[in-house]
């Protein structure tokens, strides 16, 4: 759906504050108008052509569209349970409109190719900005470098070897040095130490109970100080991506400090997940597969850390780690089941439910701040440019293989800005169900589970790319 959409007497929220009761209007893929609610006087014929859509938002919110950067879309290779079109549509029914797919296919990301087909098919065909991320190292073996610059070439800005961490240190300090002279890239890590992370859950209490082989807090603290030494030392931004251990919140403030007093802020950031900011080791106990998940639940006291984290501004972004399975991987034994559980749409609606308002050691957890590591934290991961002290490749050299880039979403609302928005009611409140799900696959601990805030429109680049009720046209 096309055209002008006008959006009356929405409470707006512009990615850092909330602005009060707007009227927003959207042309040609932009927000061309934020005015205070007009009378319908105010609206002629001549400024509502046919394609003109009305939105009433009276009592919803509108916020820029989320930001995911760090999903599986399993597209190419495993697309019985995800492709790009049903990821895509998943997406925009959670209310995003730009998502970062990990490179973990088959074949993965690690030449320009592979790149090319994801970010092409997703132009065609999807409902949401799509980002591929790269391979840090050769088919993510850890052992040999990708080819980082054909990736960059091809729009590739962000660089993993999600599902593990890169396990040679040479390596991932050459992957750090080379990516440094790259403006505008970002290594994203999944830390952990791989001799420490054998296990199938947290090791802890529960795993102890249940007789399964754990997964030490460690592991990730060591992958955590790792990357955050490296960034220190090569000046390469770093990204610490779905963080679960509160030794890992520590490194990360730690890290962001001394980068700060560097004067490199923003030179390390990180995310959590939904999942590990509301789940425990004891959903596995509850849950068996279904909640099994790379890094695992962990401790109460390591979710109570990430809520702070997320209270104190630690965290910049929250990621739903959408990871789709079909039923019969999952429902295996927890030894053999996969890693992962889906989260595009039930983001929104559980953070509303059990993470909003929530009192923390760095006090209450606002909606706003909810909002923001959806929105404009995430797109500042994204966006923003350090001074790393690094020289960057002559452009005469970075003219010779043409760069390329790819259009993501702000994070904001302004005039001028992409039209990427989600409208949502904050108040909704249902039952998560099967049956409802978009994606592919219906992998999660969540099924029957209540939540709170339902994405009623959702638009990227000025298209409702969802909606679950029929709009009134002009």
């Amino acid at each position: 759906m096309s055209g002008t959409v006008i959006i009356r007497n929405a409470t707006v929220f512009d990615g850092t504050q909330f602005t009060g009761e707007r009227d927003v209007i959207v042309r040609d893929g932009q927000v061309a108008v934020i005015c205070d609610p007009r009378p319908d006087s105010e609206y002629p014929a001549t400024e509502m052509p046919d394609s003109t859509t009305v939105i009433d938002a009276a009592g919803l919110t509108l916020s820029p569209g989320f930001i995911d950067l760090h999903c599986h879309l399993r597209d190419p290779g495993q697309t019985w349970k995800e492709d790009i079109v049903s990821g895509t549509r998943a997406a925009a029914r959670g209310g995003y409109t730009t998502v970062v797919c990990m490179p973990n296919t088959d074949p993965p990301v690690d030449r320009a190719a592979i790149a090319d087909y994801i970010r092409d098919k997703a132009d065609r065909d999807g409902f949401a900005r799509v980002s591929p991320s790269g391979c840090l190292s050769k088919a993510r073996g850890g052992q040999h470098l990708s080819d980082l610059a054909a990736l960059y070439a091809a729009g590739v800005r962000v660089f993993t070897d999600d599902g593990s961490d890169t396990q040679e240190d040479d390596v991932f300090l050459h992957c750090s040095e080379f990516l440094s002279m790259l403006p505008g890239s970002i290594s994203l890590v999944h830390t952990e130490s791989p001799a420490l992370a054998r296990g199938v859950m947290h090791l802890g209490e529960v795993s102890a109970l249940l007789g399964h082989t754990g997964i030490h807090s460690l592991s990730e603290d060591l992958g955590t100080a790792r990357a955050v030494l490296t960034a220190l030392h090569t000046g390469q931004r770093m990204h610490i991506t779905h963080m679960a251990s509160a030794g890992a919140v520590e490194l990360v403030r730690f890290g962001k400090a001394l980068a700060e007093k560097r004067g490199r802020p923003g030179l390390i950031t990180c995310d959590a997940t939904f999942n590990h900011l509301i789940l425990t080791e004891q959903a596995v106990a509850e849950h068996g597969p279904m909640a099994k998940i790379n890094p695992p639940l962990r401790s109460e006291a390591d979710r109570q850390a990430l809520l702070e984290a997320l209270a104190d501004g630690t965290l910049d972004a929250i990621v739903t780690d959408h990871a789709p399975h079909t039923y019969d991987e999952k429902m295996q034994e927890l030894d053999s089941a996969p890693f992962g559980f889906i989260g595009f749409e039930l983001a929104l609606g559980l953070l509303f439910d059990r993470v909003e308002g929530t009192q923390t050691a760095a006090g209450e957890i606002t909606t706003g701040r909810v909002l923001e590591a959806l929105t404009s934290g995430p797109a500042r991961v994204l966006g923003q440019r350090v001074d790393n002290g690094v020289p960057p490749l002559p452009p005469v050299s970075l003219a010779e293989f043409r760069p390329r880039s790819i259009p993501l979403s702000p994070g904001r609302i302004a005039e001028g800005l992409d039209a990427d928005l989600a409208l949502f009611d904050p108040g909704a409140q249902y039952t998560i169900e099967q049956w409802e799900l978009l994606s592919r696959s219906h992998n999660t601990p969540f099924l029957g589970a209540p939540a709170r805030g339902r994405v009623k429109f959702t638009l990227c680049r000025g298209r409702i790319t969802w909606t679950d009720q029929p709009a009134d046209g002009g």
